[in-house]
C-alpha cells in the first residue's frame, strides 16, 4: 500500500522540535522600546495563531472567543482584573479586522495599491500586552505561551501546548535512538538519577534495569561529582545526525564521539540495601513496539503462546514509525512456520500513534476495501483503502482490546471488525478517533497540537466519543465477545505486561504472566481463536 504523507499523525508534536527553551518572562517595562517590540511579536503571534485555529479545528470556532481566552489568560497570569468592556472591544476589533481584510482582498483583485493599515485585532493585543508590562513578566512565562494554554481550555482534551520534554520523549519512541535506553525523572536532588522509563529493546532493558532504580555512581564517581558529559552519556537521545544541535546545557557538546560508549554504573533498587553494579553500552537502538509472549536468550521474542495448537500472540504497544514494518516481518515469519495456525493481535493499552502506521497494520490483514475515512471541516474527505498486494494469508485472527485501546489502535480493530476479518474480544475502546495537526505558536521550544479531523469506520459509523456522546451512541469499538475486567485487575495486567517486556533475557525471576492463567482476557481470546482454527 502506498503511504500518504499528507496526514501523518493521530498524536503529533508541534513545531519547534527540540529547540532551546524560551527564557522566562520578557522585557522590562522600564525599557519601553523592548516592551513595544515584544508586544508587537505577541500580537502578530496570537493573531496568526487564532486564525489557524478557526481555519483548521475540526469544529467551528468563533475567533473572538479565542482572543478573549488569550487575553484573559494574560490578565490572570498578571493577577489583574480585565476591563469590563473587553467583550465589546473584541467584537469591534474582529468586525473591523474582517472589514479591512475584505477591502484589502477587493483592492488586490482590482490591482489597487493602498497603504497597509494595522489590523485592529493586533492593535488590541499589542495594547493589552504593553499595559500589563512588568506585572505579566513576573509570571515567568512568555505571553504567547500563557495565551496558548488559556485558549487550549476551550478545545478538546487532545489539543494543547506541547513542551520540549514531551517532544523529546515522543521522538525517543519514533526514531532510532542513541543512548542506553532510559528516561530519568526530573532531578529533585543531585545525589541520584532515578529511572522513570526503560525502553524495551534498549541496552538498559537487556541488562535488567527497571523503573524506580536509582543510579548513584557513574564510572565510580558519585552523581553529584560526575562530569556533565558522563551524565549526558546516560540520557537517551535521538541520533545526532537527525538532530545535530542537541547539546548538553553544561558542556555545549553535540558530537556523540565525545561521549563514553561503555559506562559502568552503580545503582540501588527500591527495597534493597545493597548497591548493584552493571556495565551499559551507549549505542543506537529503536524501542520495541511489537512484542511477543516471552523473551529468548538473545532478547528476541517468542511469538507462539500455544505451540501444540499453533497459536501466536503479538502485542502492539504503540504505533510509532516502523511499527507496521516490524509487524509485517513477524507475521510473514510466522506464516512460514508449518505449525502456525492462528494469530491473537493484542491492542490493549495501545494509545495509538501515527495514522499511516495504523492504516498499514490494518492493510496487512485486509484485501481490497476501505480502511477508514478522515473527515475534516470544510475539506473533502480523505479515504484510506487497502489493496490485495503482498498479503501473508487468510489465517484465523482474533483482536484483543480494552478501554485504553485508543486512536489508531481503534482504527485497526474497527476495520478488521467491519470487514469480518477478525473477532474482537475485550472491552469497549476509548473512542479517541481524532487526528492532530501541528501548529506553531511562534516560540522556540514549544508547539501546539490541534485536532483537525476525525475518522469514521469503513461502514460509515462514527468512532469518536464527543463530549455529548452517550452510552448508546456510536463511538469506540464494541467487542464481538465481551470480556470485561475489574479496573484493579486491568491495572495489574498492564503492569505485568510491562514487566514481561522489560525482563532481561538472562533473568531467572519468575513473573506473574509466566502463568498464562493470570490474564483471563487473553485466555478467553485464545479459546475463541482455537475454535476458529478448528
Amino acid at each position: 500500500m502506498r503511504r500518504n504523507p499528507g496526514v501523518m499523525l493521530l498524536m503529533v508534536l508541534g513545531g519547534g522540535v527540540l529547540a532551546s527553551p524560551v527564557p522566562p518572562g520578557g522585557p522590562s517595562a522600564k525599557n519601553p522600546k523592548a516592551l513595544h517590540e515584544e508586544a508587537q511579536r505577541y500580537a502578530q503571534q496570537m493573531s496568526l495563531f487564532t486564525d489557524q485555529l478557526v481555519m483548521h479545528y475540526f469544529r467551528p470556532l468563533q475567533r473572538e472567543d479565542l482572543l478573549e481566552a488569550a487575553i484573559l489568560g494574560l490578565y490572570q497570569a498578571a493577577r489583574q482584573a480585565p476591563p469590563r468592556n473587553l467583550k465589546s472591544q473584541l467584537r469591534e476589533a474582529v468586525s473591523r479586522s474582517v472589514m479591512l481584510r475584505t477591502q484589502a482582498l477587493q483592492q488586490a483583485q482590482q490591482h489597487v495599491a493602498d497603504r497597509p493599515r494595522q489590523d485592529p485585532v493586533e492593535q488590541l493585543l499589542l495594547q493589552v500586552r504593553e499595559e500589563l508590562g512588568d506585572q505579566l513578566n513576573q509570571a515567568g512565562q512568555p505571553a504567547a505561551l500563557l495565551s496558548a494554554r488559556a485558549i487550549s481550555r476551550l478545545l478538546d482534551p487532545h489539543s494543547g501546548v506541547v513542551s520540549v520534554e514531551e517532544q523529546r520523549r515522543n521522538i525517543g519512541m519514533d526514531h532510532d535512538c542513541v543512548g542506553v535506553g532510559v528516561v530519568f525523572k526530573e532531578l529533585q536532588a543531585t545525589d541520584v538519577l532515578e529511572i522513570e522509563t526503560v525502553y524495551p529493546g534498549g541496552p538498559a532493558q537487556r541488562v535488567g534495569l527497571k523503573t524506580g532504580d536509582r543510579i548513584t555512581r557513574i564510572d565510580d564517581q558519585p552523581i553529584a561529582q560526575a562530569p556533565p558529559d558522563k551524565i549526558l552519556a546516560l540520557r537517551g537521545t535521538p541520533p545526532f545526525d537527525d538532530i545535530p544541535n542537541l547539546a548538553s546545557p553544561h558542556t555545549g557538546m553535540n558530537k556523540p564521539a565525545e561521549l563514553s560508549r561503555v559506562i559502568k554504573v552503580h545503582y540501588r533498587r527500591p527495597g534493597e540495601s545493597e548497591e548493584r553494579e552493571i556495565t551499559l553500552l551507549r549505542e543506537r537502538y529503536r524501542p520495541e513496539t511489537v512484542q511477543g509472549v516471552r523473551r529468548r536468550a538473545d532478547n528476541s521474542w517468542d511469538w507462539l503462546i500455544d505451540e501444540s495448537s499453533g497459536l501466536a500472540h503479538v502485542r502492539i504497544t504503540n504505533l510509532s514509525r516502523g511499527t507496521a514494518d516490524d509487524l509485517r516481518a513477524v507475521v510473514f515469519a510466522l506464516t512460514r512456520q508449518p505449525k502456525f495456525k492462528g494469530l491473537l493481535l493484542d491492542l490493549r493499552w495501545c494509545p495509538g500513534g501515527y495514522l499511516n502506521e495504523a492504516v498499514e497494520v490494518a492493510d496487512l490483514f485486509l484485501g481490497t476495501c476501505v480502511i477508514a475515512t478522515i473527515k475534516n471541516r470544510g475539506r473533502e474527505d480523505t479515504v484510506y483503502r487497502s489493496t490485495s498486494e503482498a498479503k501473508p494469508g487468510d489465517f484465523p485472527l482474533v483482536v484483543l482490546v480494552n478501554s485504553e485501546t485508543s486512536g489508531g489502535a481503534e482504527l485497526i480493530a474497527a476495520a478488521l471488525q467491519d470487514h469480518q476479518r477478525a473477532i474482537v474480544v475485550g472491552q469497549r475502546t476509548l473512542g479517541k478517533a481524532s487526528v492532530q495537526t501541528p501548529l506553531s505558536i511562534g516560540l522556540e521550544g514549544f508547539g501546539f497540537k490541534l485536532t483537525s479531523g476525525t475518522f469514521v469506520r469503513p461502514g460509515g459509523k462514527n468512532l469518536h466519543r464527543f463530549p455529548e456522546s452517550g452510552a448508546d451512541d456510536d463511538w469506540g469499538v464494541i467487542p464481538d465477545v465481551d470480556a470485561r475486567l475489574s479496573s484493579e485487575l486491568g491495572k495489574r495486567l498492564k503492569s505485568w505486561w510491562q514487566q514481561q517486556a522489560l525482563r532481561s533475557p538472562r533473568s531467572t525471576e519468575r513473573l506473574p504472566l509466566d502463568d498464562p492463567r493470570a490474564d483471563p482476557q487473553q485466555q478467553m481470546a485464545l479459546q475463541i481463536l482455537k475454535k476458529r482454527v478448528k
